[in-house]
């Protein structure tokens, strides 16, 4: 016997035998590669992950603002809410309406909720806020480098037809809302 001692619990018969190792083959690193981006980050020249390259539209959505941030709504739909809801889509429309055209220089904000109340209980008081509203889309429009005079053919359809005077504020809407987005994403 050795004056070697055994831990204790180790039977001396079993000792563990040299694992052989595969020794690994070493590939060249590209040195592009060799420094990583901390956790988190995407590469240098690169987007951050899950998010669209630089100066691409994000997955799945157009480019640039969004024209229903100004004010658009499609009108197909627009129409088919307003003769198919028995009115409720024009007491809608008509608060907000009010809001973005509050945002207008040289025109006194409104209150939008009042408003919807007047149009709502006083009668004929839609037409009014019809022409009212007219005015402002065509200061709004023109703001956006359209010009369209349509105060004077809403007041007078606002009478005959009163969905004609809709279709017509929202489409001077919807247009200059197209031009201030297009014009928002060139800046």
């Amino acid at each position: 016997m050795s004056n070697y001692q055994q831990p204790y619990g180790q039977n001396p018969q079993y000792q563990q035998q040299p694992q052989y190792q595969q020794q690994q083959p070493q590939y060249q690193q590209n040195p592009q590669y060799q420094q990583q981006p901390p956790y988190g980050q995407a590469p240098y020249g690169q987007a951050p992950y899950g998010q669209a390259p630089y100066g691409q539209a994000p997955y799945g959505q157009p480019f640039g603002p969004d024209p229903k941030n100004f004010g658009y709504y499609e009108m197909i739909t627009h129409i088919l809410l307003c003769l198919f809801t028995g009115g409720i889509w024009t007491y809608i429309w008509v608060h907000r309406t009010t809001k973005t055209l509050n945002n207008i220089y040289g025109f006194q904000p409104q209150d939008a909720t009042t408003k919807l109340l007047l149009c709502l209980f006083v009668p004929f008081y839609i037409i009014f806020w019809l022409h009212d509203q007219a005015k402002r889309a065509e200061v709004y429009a023109r703001n956006a480098g359209i010009h369209d005079e349509i105060a004077s053919m809403v007041l007078l359809f606002a009478f005959l037809f009163p969905i004609v005077s809709y279709y017509m504020v929202q489409n001077t809407i919807n247009k200059a809302a197209q031009a201030m987005a297009a014009r928002a994403s060139y800046r």
